[in-house]
């Protein structure tokens, strides 16, 4: 199944999988002229750095992390997403806290 979305000036394509052949999905933002500005994949919140996991839950108590993914930028940044407590929180690649927004 394929999707396009328009949000603000930025467009999601978003591409589901087959579980057959995989069970993750990917998400590209693009600009208004096509440009990819970043690709989001699902991964496995196990998958995810045990620092990112930890500071979800020393500063999210009581909270899982529901969602994660992992978001390259079209500079090549890498950005560890976790779903947690209605919100999304960023970290980068070094595991640094960058910002939680509500989801």
């Amino acid at each position: 199944m394929f999707v396009i979305q328009k949000v603000k000036t930025f467009y999601h394509c978003v591409i589901w999988c087959s579980r057959l052949i995989s069970s993750s999905s990917n998400l590209e933002v693009t600009g208004n002229k096509g440009t990819i500005l970043e690709t989001e994949t699902d991964i496995a919140v196990s998958n995810l750095p045990q620092a990112v996991k930890d500071q979800v839950k020393t500063h999210y108590i009581g909270s899982k992390i529901a969602e994660a993914a992992s978001i390259v930028k079209a500079n090549g940044k890498t950005i560890y997403e976790a779903k947690a407590n209605r919100k999304d929180v960023l970290f980068d690649k070094e595991e640094n806290f960058v910002k939680d927004a509500k989801d």
